[in-house]
């Protein structure tokens, strides 16, 4: 295959007096996508996204003169490729495993043939081939797969959404607490809006990105630690209990969980323990010039989804139904 050719392809706007980047967004309607969109069209910035849904598309990203939705089918290299003429940038939020993992491989390959300026990917903190973390290890694999093309490009690494801890809140609310296998381990949790602002501020200006930009929250937090802030927040005693990988292991496959959410929840909880995610850094405030969004800000925004449903809290309180559910972002 080759390279599209330069000529027709329009010079880069982001040097242009005058003229707004157009950023292509693989992965618009995710949780980090959809904000990201948000923040560049509040930025002037004109964007594209390429989606399969397109109905979710537009109920999630709504309408702008800057916002161009197209549903598309993801088949080949080739069209993708055609697809980002005319983009400074291309970003791409995606998961690393399963069908996002091979989806990402694509565009890798069309950013090559598209020779786009900026190409930006969504990973996780602690990114290496030899983590004891599954996403760590998908992500640098894919990691390997951009370098062997040749693909040069920023990776964003952010720390644990704050939105894990959503997939705790079935269990709080039934036996205000949880389980799992990291009791001391210390790791960093960031706000899904901020890592969307921080993705904005890279993807609306090229100026020299470094490979990796590392981006932990801005507090360095237990599962003891979270459990007390929800205690504070939610004004009743909320417990984390470490078991054994094998129970934690038992109750996620009771609970229906598949193989790959097992094997994601638990090689998380080694690594935090191994203290591979245990980082700090001002990057995150650089980029986004504010404060970072803190644990207690968002458990008090999302109250309600702690709260017990009254006919079954005290059942479940007797019974010891403690779990952490598997309704956790794919990113990590």
């Amino acid at each position: 295959m080759h390279r599209l050719s330069k000529k027709f392809r329009p010079p880069s706007r982001f040097d242009a007096t005058g003229t707004n980047p157009m950023v292509l967004i693989i992965g618009a309607t995710g949780q980090i996508g959809a904000p990201t969109v948000r923040e560049l069209l509040a930025t002037d910035v004109n964007v594209v996204a390429l989606v399969r849904d397109i109905a979710k598309a537009h109920r999630l990203l709504g309408a702008s003169a800057r916002l161009a939705v197209r549903e598309f089918a993801f088949s080949d290299s080739d069209s993708l490729a055609r697809a980002m003429v005319g983009a400074d940038a291309v970003f791409v939020a995606l998961g690393a495993s399963g069908e996002q993992g091979l989806l990402q491989r694509l565009v890798i390959d069309a950013v090559a043939l598209a020779d786009v300026a900026l190409f930006v990917r969504l990973a996780v903190l602690g990114t290496d081939s030899k983590s004891l973390g599954f996403n760590q290890r998908e992500h640098a694999a894919i990691e390997t797969y951009q370098a062997e093309k040749e693909v040069v490009g920023t990776s964003l690494r952010p720390s644990l959404f704050h939105t894990s801890v959503l997939g705790f809140a079935r269990s709080i609310q039934r036996s205000d607490g949880w389980v799992g296998t990291a009791p001391s381990g210390a790791q960093t949790f960031i706000d899904p809006r901020d890592v969307a602002s921080a993705a904005a501020a890279v993807l609306g200006k090229q100026r020299g990105w470094p490979r990796v930009l590392e981006l932990p929250g801005p507090e360095l937090l237990t599962y003891a630690d979270v459990a007390g802030i929800l205690t504070f927040e939610l004004g009743r005693t909320i417990s984390y209990h470490d078991v054994d990988e094998w129970v934690f292991r038992a109750q996620l496959r009771i609970r229906g969980a598949s193989e790959l959410t097992q094997e994601m929840l638990i090689c998380r909880d080694r690594a935090v323990m191994a203290g591979e995610l245990e980082r700090q850094s001002p990057a995150l405030e650089e980029l986004i010039l504010r404060p970072p969004i803190r644990m207690a800000q968002f458990v008090n925004e999302h109250r309600d989804a702690f709260m017990p449903a009254t006919e079954t809290h005290s059942r479940h309180r007797k019974t010891g139904g403690l779990f952490r559910d598997n309704s956790e972002h794919p990113i990590e």
